[in-house]
């Protein structure tokens, strides 16, 4: 019964939202290997966390430029205590991180299905939201050649 309630317990902790700072891992890092044992590819959307379990897919969302990733869990850290998460320099460029070094963001660990529903739902709204410009016959007078 306590392991259960143990279980119960670290999967609800697990599951909330956290918000504090992330950076993101320096080009030198690019090679290295992670506490996981996979070698840090600043090209894929992976991250380090205190706590979380290696292989767990979070989703950062970043307020002040209103933009959101998935990255996965694949090292501990960050060896600061003022920040939550380290995320790699593909998932820092999604976020719009990088001209900032460290931001405030928000995470919460998602299950795989959510990740893809979420990621079906950003394309769809991408698709959606764009809408040409067409050229007008006033904005031709304005602007002749």
């Amino acid at each position: 019964m306590r392991i259960l309630f143990f279980l119960l317990f670290c999967f609800s902790v697990s599951a909330q939202v956290q918000k504090g700072q992330a950076s993101f891992y320096s080009n030198r890092l690019k090679g290295h290997r992670t506490s996981s044992g996979e070698k840090y590819n600043p090209a894929k959307f992976t991250a380090a966390h205190r706590k979380l379990p290696f292989n767990t897919w979070v989703e950062v969302y970043m307020p002040k430029t209103k933009k959101t990733t998935f990255v996965r869990i694949i090292d501990r850290g960050p060896h600061s205590r003022k920040r939550i998460i380290d995320v790699s320099r593909a998932a820092a460029k999604d976020l719009g991180l990088i001209p900032y070094g460290f931001a405030t963001v928000q995470i919460k660990p998602v299950t795989e299905k959510s990740r893809i529903d979420s990621l079906n739902a950003m394309e769809s709204e991408e698709i959606y939201e764009f809408e040409p410009k067409s050229a007008t016959s006033d904005s031709l007078s304005r602007n002749p050649q």
